[in-house]
């Protein structure tokens, strides 16, 4: 299961949600192998390790590339019912693809590649994680679906250039990682940003969208899950191949190193109760 899955390739639940700042990417190369199983388990394991009371863990969830049933039924195998989470408060969901098709059949918008509007939606993710902190909420987690997709959309305006849309996102990114700091040095709120990041297979755009990818894992992460299918093509016993860096942190308010950094390859194999990984 995901709980085994990160205590395999050595991360802890600390790691994961409690850092300063913490920002994990999943850094995903290829269409031929989908690295978005990382999300699924950050998200399953968040509150199954949080699920006490004193904990009062809330999660964002940010969807822009799958649809609510895609997760809700990955969530199901994996023993989270997204539903019941939902309806007590504990998860609250934007889902900017139901929106935009709100939009299409009302006529506000002409087309769905229109651009995202990502300083209304970075006040959604404040208000949100503001609104989780006067809850008592301790432990918060945001996930975003999958980065390069907003990226595409909102290169789709004509009055953006794709640099823009690039900037402008990088912004929206950086301000979620301050937040992050901010609630954490506020009142010891830990809150943790996850997403996915796509380098796409050989195309027309692909050259922009891999130097996209490839700046985010440099800057942000404090986590690194590098997804790859394998050189040699299909095989029945390994789905694809794992990279995982972690970052070392320092205490608060001094240079000293509290944990180690380091980098770990894996096989891994996805079947539907989890991943299973074997080191290189």
């Amino acid at each position: 299961m995901c709980d085994k899955f990160f205590e395999s390739v050595g991360i802890t639940e600390d790691a994961l949600y409690c850092g300063k700042g913490a920002f994990n990417v999943v850094h995903q190369f290829g269409e031929t192998v989908e690295g978005g199983f990382v999300n699924h388990f950050i998200l399953t394991q968040f509150f199954r390790k949080y699920s006490r009371e004193q904990d009062n863990a809330r999660a964002l969830l940010i969807l822009n590339h799958h649809n609510a049933a895609h997760w809700t039924s990955i969530a199901n195998k994996l023993g989270t019912n997204i539903s019941t989470l939902q309806g007590n408060g504990k998860l609250i969901v934007i889902d900017v693809l139901k929106e935009i098709y709100e939009k299409l059949k009302i006529g506000q918008t002409s087309s769905a590649s229109d651009p995202i509007d990502l300083n209304n939606l970075f006040t959604r993710c404040q208000q949100t994680i503001q609104d989780f902190r006067k809850g008592g909420s301790n432990k918060i987690v945001v996930i975003i679906d999958d980065l390069s997709d907003i990226l595409s959309a909102d290169d789709g305006s004509s009055d953006s250039s794709f640099e823009e849309s690039e900037k402008k996102l990088m912004e929206f990114l950086l301000k979620l990682k301050a937040l992050s700091i901010q609630c954490h040095e506020d009142n010891a709120c830990a809150v943790a940003i996850t997403s996915l990041v796509n380098s796409p297979e050989i195309s027309t755009d692909s050259n922009e969208l891999t130097r996209f990818a490839k700046s985010v894992s440099q800057r942000l992460p404090s986590l690194l899950f590098e997804v790859a299918p394998l050189s040699t093509g299909f095989s029945s016993n390994v789905t694809g191949f794992l990279k995982v860096v972690y970052k070392p942190r320092k205490r608060d308010g001094t240079n000293k190193v509290i944990e180690k950094a380091f980098i770990k390859n894996y096989h891994f194999k996805l079947d539907s109760n989890g991943a299973r990984v074997t080191p290189l």
